[in-house]
């Protein structure tokens, strides 16, 4: 959900400000695909059902179950002066959370406590065929609500699991996330993606994002040790995403730094492209006469960079006629013949003697394919 801020709130008298937003997540086969399971925070009465986290054990300072007296957590908050519902309660109860329980039903753990004649008026402590420590309470399992508590940013909270509504994401600081790199439109903010980096990766998986921008997927990955290919064809690259990088590797403290407590370091490589046509059309875009689209049309031409179904002698029969063009629509025509498909030069070119590729930086294309 975004703010109900900026030009949406513009015809608030005519319509519903829209202030939802869609995340699409495909998956090659979801019979094999996992997503990790993510919590947020929430208060006491949404992450812990109080209508069945009734029960309450006092343990005496002691481990032996046998020592410990049973009562409910109203008459508990009573014994102390305190009223469900009041904030002093809600503070008491999260302090002591792994006293606050309810019973569920448990057939397997039912069968171990009948046939091992279990004490059914205490807990009684045992580990299961897969080695997980649990209590059993009357022949059920004894669930703790403390089991609903997550530490965030150093805090334990009552929790809950994430749903496909996810709320409180601040958009009103986000020029000031990574160092001040802004983009307009643009830009997400980092608390957004990490959550989706941790949802769907492992550390030290590769996260690839083919629309860099500010680089702020990366600039996430990176803080939670997430190795990442970022891939940007504008020209603010330098002057956005690479900075954005080098603030975080400098340790810059805005975004989820504090939640994650990054503390800087790091590293990346950047590299572009060796072009091809590309470098015919930005010599086109910046053509100031006539002559000079004819001499990027002929460096085309007896390059072979144009487009395999135009032979260079029907463009010669129509040479009166490009003349007579304008100097916008010559660079169009031209821009139209150049081979699209020859933008950069291919992996397979690399040895071709007219590209001059040099020996270190075949070296290191050859290592980003992991041919040998």
């Amino acid at each position: 959900m975004s703010d109900l801020s900026g030009p949406k709130m513009a015809h608030v008298n005519k319509k519903i400000p829209k202030i939802k937003e869609h995340i699409l997540i495909y998956q090659k086969d979801s019979t094999k695909s996992t997503i990790n399971v993510l919590r947020e925070p929430s208060d006491w009465d949404s992450a812990i059902d109080s209508k069945r986290y009734t029960q309450y054990v006092e343990k005496n300072g002691s481990d032996d179950t046998r020592n410990w007296e049973y009562t409910t957590v109203r008459k508990k908050l009573n014994d102390i002066g305190l009223t469900y519902g009041d904030p002093e309660s809600y503070k008491f109860l999260l302090e002591n959370a792994d006293c606050v329980f309810r019973s569920a039903a448990n057939n397997s753990l039912k069968k171990m406590s009948v046939d091992n004649n279990f004490d059914t008026d205490v807990f009684t402590h045992v580990k299961t065929e897969t080695g997980i420590d649990k209590f059993v309470y009357k022949n059920e399992e004894v669930i703790f609500a403390s089991s609903k508590l997550e530490e965030f940013n150093g805090k334990l909270l009552p929790s809950e699991s994430i749903s496909d509504i996810w709320l409180n994401f601040a958009l009103n600081d986000l020029s000031n996330e990574g160092g001040g790199v802004n983009l307009k439109n643009g830009k997400k903010p980092e608390s957004l993606l990490k959550r989706i980096v941790l949802l769907t990766t492992q550390p030290n998986d590769i996260v690839l994002d083919f629309f860099m921008g500010t680089a702020t997927t990366q600039a996430v990955a990176l803080k939670l040790n997430r190795k990442f290919i970022g891939i940007e064809q504008m020209d603010y690259i330098k002057e956005k995403s690479i900075k954005r990088l080098v603030n975080v590797i400098k340790g810059e403290d805005r975004g989820i730094s504090k939640s994650v407590n990054w503390q800087g370091g790091g590293s990346f490589v950047y590299c572009e492209l060796l072009e091809d046509n590309e470098s015919l059309i930005s010599e086109l875009q910046d053509a100031k006469d006539s002559d000079s689209v004819k001499k990027i049309l002929n460096k085309a031409i007896n390059n072979g960079k144009l487009i395999p179904s135009v032979l260079p002698s029907d463009l010669k029969e129509s040479q009166d006629e490009f003349d007579k063009l304008s100097l916008d629509e010559q660079k169009n025509i031209v821009m139209e013949l150049l081979n699209k498909n020859q933008l950069y030069v291919n992996l397979s070119d690399i040895d071709d003697e007219d590209y001059k590729v040099s020996e270190a930086d075949k070296a290191f294309t050859i290592s980003f394919y992991g041919k040998e």
